[in-house]
């Protein structure tokens, strides 16, 4: 039985495998994500540390025990740019489901476990950043996200 709740220390060990698993699930979509194991111990520090600082959270998704799925939610942030509604926003950092258990609700249920974190804390809205060719698109744009920006990259180092 799947069941939700908040992250707590002792799931560090099994988080950052998530987190790595999400980061090296990216890498087929963008070339500038190195390896996880090159960077998985900056990241989820840095993580970890936007989540306290902006009196965020995980929300973990586990199967008897078992952690297959988190969101990670940067509570109170600020607007990116100074041309934007000034109010604090909800930044949806991270999402990841075990794909053994993808398209079984896992990944619209952890979205809604941040959506009523951010009602909680008082935030107008929700904001997440995903690559174009994610899968996990089309489950944002079924949950009512829209495109607002995007941001275009170039190599000059070749």
């Amino acid at each position: 039985m799947i069941s939700y709740r908040k992250w707590s220390e002792q799931d560090t060990g099994e988080l950052k495998r998530l987190v790595a698993a999400l980061h090296d699930s990216m890498r087929p979509y963008d070339e500038n994500y190195p390896p996880a194991a090159a960077i998985i111990d900056e990241y989820f520090g840095f993580l970890v540390g936007e989540v306290a600082e902006t009196s965020g959270t995980f929300f973990l998704a586990e199967d008897d025990g078992r952690l297959i799925g988190f969101a990670c939610v940067f509570g109170l942030m600020p607007p990116f740019t100074p041309d934007e509604d000034p109010r604090e926003l909800t930044f949806i950092s991270d999402l990841y489901v075990d794909p053994a258990y993808q398209g079984q609700g896992i990944g619209t249920a952890l979205v809604a476990q941040a959506e009523a974190f951010a009602k909680a804390l008082g935030t107008p809205r929700v904001e997440l950043a995903t690559h174009p060719a994610n899968p996990a698109l089309s489950l944002y744009e079924r949950l009512g996200y829209r495109q607002r920006m995007v941001i275009m990259t170039k190599r000059l180092d070749y």
